[in-house]
């Protein structure tokens, strides 16, 4: 097994990139199985995929390898990247219609010509449904930032000239404080500053002792955050399906980093044979279907992907007038 190594940047933080000559399932079982004897145990091994599909496809490679050769398979605990941001203890934190109440209530309460950035024209009734509406346009934007790692007054403390209209976003955040405040009084944790909290102090998970992130190369800020503070106390690797050679296309977390990537050039060998030319959507559609046929492939094994979401509708009443069944 072919695995080229390269230490991050981080503490207990390590890459480890996978060739492209085969199938990722195949070199994520052997590197977890890799130090297996008698038994495979995986059980204190938290490894991060990035859908649940994967996860399953993972389990069962495992499953599979482990019959074949005899041995007993104590299984890790397979997730996705959300793993890092679901509360342990939801007793206290606050549900989505207490969230609606209290920025309905805190809404109803504010003098908006305090806050004129924001309403320069008064609402036409300051009232229970339209505190409900705008309350969850603010929630909404809140939960936006929270999942790149950001609150309102974080995004107020930022200087940049990127940030247009500060003076609107000063008005939020004001909002956001006496909403907070009025949240304490019901003894309830807000959903998005938990959010936030998690992520830069994540609970350890029971009994792991070892994280193995695979080809996960979009990953959350809040998990990147979580994974910072975690690699300080245990080992976390960074499975990159990519050859060594590509090392500096990827950051620390596996992350393509979009400068060189837009600067390389895409080769396709064997153009007059790999390259296939079609004309509308169902026409595209159908040279699809005929190319995924025409391969030794079985359904699990093809990935197609359209550049156009506009294709997509085309390409998978294509498939399904196959009874492929596309996701």
């Amino acid at each position: 097994m072919r695995v080229l190594l390269s230490k991050g940047v981080k503490m207990g933080l390590e890459r480890k990139f996978l060739d492209w000559d085969r199938p990722l399932v195949d070199w994520a079982r052997e590197f977890l199985l890799a130090k297996s004897g008698g038994a495979a145990d995986l059980e204190k091994t938290l490894v991060v995929v990035p859908t649940r599909q994967a996860g399953r496809r993972l389990r069962d490679a495992l499953a599979f390898a482990c019959a074949e050769r005899g041995i007993s398979l104590f299984p890790p605990l397979v997730t996705t990247p959300a793993f890092f941001l679901r509360p342990f203890d939801t007793e206290r934190e606050a549900s989505a219609l207490l969230t609606q109440a209290v920025w309905a209530e805190t809404l109803c309460a504010t003098d908006v010509k305090r806050l004129g950035a924001l309403f320069p024209v008064a609402p036409p009734a300051q009232d229970w449904n339209w505190a409900l509406r705008m309350g969850a346009r603010i929630q909404a934007l809140r939960e936006t930032l929270a999942d790149g790692g950001l609150g309102l007054s974080l995004v107020c403390e930022r200087k940049t000239d990127a940030l247009q209209e500060p003076e609107r976003w000063r008005d939020i955040a004001a909002l956001e404080r006496a909403y907070l405040k009025r949240m304490e009084t019901t003894g309830r944790l807000d959903p998005c500053s938990r959010k936030l909290n998690r992520s830069l102090n994540p609970e350890r998970p029971a009994d792991i002792e070892r994280i193995v992130v695979i080809a996960t190369p979009d990953p959350t800020r809040l998990m990147v955050q979580a994974l910072e503070t975690l690699a300080k106390s245990m080992p976390v690797d960074i499975l990159v399906y990519a050859p060594g050679t590509l090392a500096e296309a990827f950051d620390a977390w596996g992350r393509p980093v979009p400068g060189i990537w837009r600067a390389r050039r895409l080769e396709i060998p064997d153009v007059a044979n790999n390259l296939a030319l079609a004309g509308g959507p169902t026409d595209q559609a159908r040279r699809v279907v005929e190319l995924a046929k025409a391969g030794a492939w079985g359904p699990a094994d093809l990935a197609v992907g359209a550049p156009d979401s506009e294709l997509t509708p085309y390409l998978a009443a294509a498939f399904e007038r196959e009874e492929l069944r596309v996701y």
